[in-house]
Parts: C-alpha cells; sequence; structure tokens
C-alpha cells in the first residue's frame, strides 16, 4: 500500500484484488485494502485469491453486513466450482495457471480490450520454470517474470531453480515462446547478493534468441503506455519505445536505490 501510494494512487482506485499465493510478500496488504475499504465506505471491491488466501479472509470479504457488497471469488485450480477462466468486465478478462512454488500458488494472464485492440499481459508470479508456462503465456505482449535470485548452476544455464525463476528460467521462458512479448519485465529482486537488477536484464537481452524483446527491471515509478508498448521517461517525461529506454541507478553507489527509466536524449 506504501508503493501504491507513492505512486499517487489510493484506496478509491481499486475495482479488483488479485493474489496469486499467500506468501507475506504477496497476501499481506490484503487485509489492509479490506480494513480500509471498510472504514471509508468504500464501493465494492472484487477479490480473486488463491485458495489458501481466499480460506483466510473470504468470510469478511463476503459478509455483506459489514463489508459493503464486497465480493471473494477462489483462484485454485481442478476443482469443479473454481473460478480459473473468468470475464471480469466486458474488456476485462483473467485466466490462471499452475505455478510450481508453494501449495495453490498460480499465475495469471490478464487480456484488456477486445479484438485487434486487445492487451494480454502475462505474470508468472514466484514459480520454478516449466515448458507449461512458456506455452500459457505464448502471445502475451507483456510479460512480468519474478526473479528472485540466482547462483552458479542457474548462472550458467545448468540447472534450474526449485521455486523461482532465477536466470535460467528467465531465459527459457522467453526463449521457448513461439510468440514472444514485445516487454519482459524482471520484477521482485531478492538483494542479499548485491543489487543485480539492471546486469541481469542487461545479459537476458544479449542471450536471449528472440532480440526484439525489451527487458526492463521493474521498479516504483516504471509506467507503461500499454497499448503503444512505450515507457515513461523518468526524465524528460516523454513515452519512449521501451526498446530505447534504459534502466539506470542515478547514484552508483546507491545500492538497491529506486531506478530511473531514461531516454537515450536524456541518457
Amino acid at each position: 500500500m506504501e508503493n501504491f501510494h507513492a505512486m499517487g494512487f489510493f484506496i478509491h482506485d481499486i475495482d479488483y484484488v488479485i493474489v496469486t499465493h499467500d506468501h507475506v510478500d504477496h497476501a499481506f496488504d490484503v487485509e489492509k485494502i479490506i480494513d480500509l475499504s471498510y472504514q471509508l465506505k468504500i464501493a465494492k471491491i472484487q477479490y480473486y485469491l488463491d485458495l489458501s488466501t481466499y480460506g483466510k479472509y473470504y468470510k469478511r470479504i463476503n459478509d455483506e453486513s459489514t463489508q459493503n457488497g464486497h465480493n471473494a471469488k477462489r483462484l485454485d485450480l481442478g476443482s469443479e466450482d473454481s473460478q480459473n477462466e473468468i470475464e471480469i468486465t466486458e474488456n476485462i478478462s483473467l485466466s490462471v495457471f499452475e505455478t510450481d512454488h508453494c501449495p495453490h500458488s498460480v499465475g495469471i494472464k490478464l487480456t484488456l480490450g477486445q479484438d485487434e485492440g486487445k492487451v494480454i499481459i502475462g505474470y508468472t508470479s514466484d514459480t520454478a520454470y516449466s515448458e507449461s508456462i512458456s506455452t500459457y503465456l505464448d502471445g502475451s505482449d507483456i510479460i512480468i517474470a519474478n526473479f528472485s535470485e540466482t547462483n552458479t548452476q542457474d548462472f550458467a544455464c545448468l540447472e534450474y531453480k526449485k521455486s523461482h525463476l532465477g536466470f535460467y528460467g528467465c531465459r527459457s521462458l522467453i526463449d521457448n515462446i513461439e510468440n514472444p512479448p514485445h516487454i519482459c519485465i524482471i520484477s521482485e529482486f531478492w538483494g542479499g547478493k548485491g543489487d543485480i537488477r539492471t546486469y541481469i536484464a542487461k545479459i537476458l537481452k544479449s542471450m536471449t534468441k528472440h532480440e526484439e524483446v525489451a527487458f526492463i527491471p521493474s521498479d516504483i515509478g516504471l509506467t507503461i503506455l500499454l497499448d503503444k508498448k512505450q515507457v515513461l521517461c523518468s526524465k524528460c517525461e516523454k513515452w519512449v519505445d521501451a526498446h530505447l529506454i534504459k534502466s539506470v541507478r542515478p547514484n552508483m553507489r546507491d545500492s538497491f536505490g529506486q531506478l530511473d527509466y531514461v531516454c537515450s536524449l536524456c541518457l
């Protein structure tokens, strides 16, 4: 919620909440959103939750006498009444695929708009790599891939990590897609071995067989114009094609500082 507020958004801007698995860095703020929306009598919010998170919160969310008509739906796979293909609105649909991370964890694919104007966003969430993920996210315009960290075997592309993509998983994810995305956002870096965000994006770009993919490490402030696949320059605030944006640390001595996304003219 702090990051959300830092971008200039507030509880009134939330229409839907999607949670992929019940780990603290993915589901912790659900309770804050429930409490805040109740206190401020916010209009109905739709929650789409993995099975574990659903079990924690569905009673509070679905209690219309206290929650102002909010509604929770379950995103688990394999049961007759599960929600894994959902038409949220006429112009937004959500589909869910199984991930290899923890019990009941899922990844998601959002389709925004219809026909030629639609934009497809794939989100791996936390998961070990499997070819089925590449298959499922084939044709996405933007893919958000959770990286975590790397090690010697992973970085040499000799062995996949057990429960996260890492370097080898991110590379295989894109290499094994027949119709690759315009942008691959590398997200959720663990910083225990140093700030390698911009380096990893650069190396992935140099090694992938799909030269048309722009690799961008994510941070607060990364703003993308979805229909044109353009990124907002942090300096001149002009929209620039994602391939022409460089991600930089403004102060190279400030490891883990917020990244800037800079066009060639401002670099």
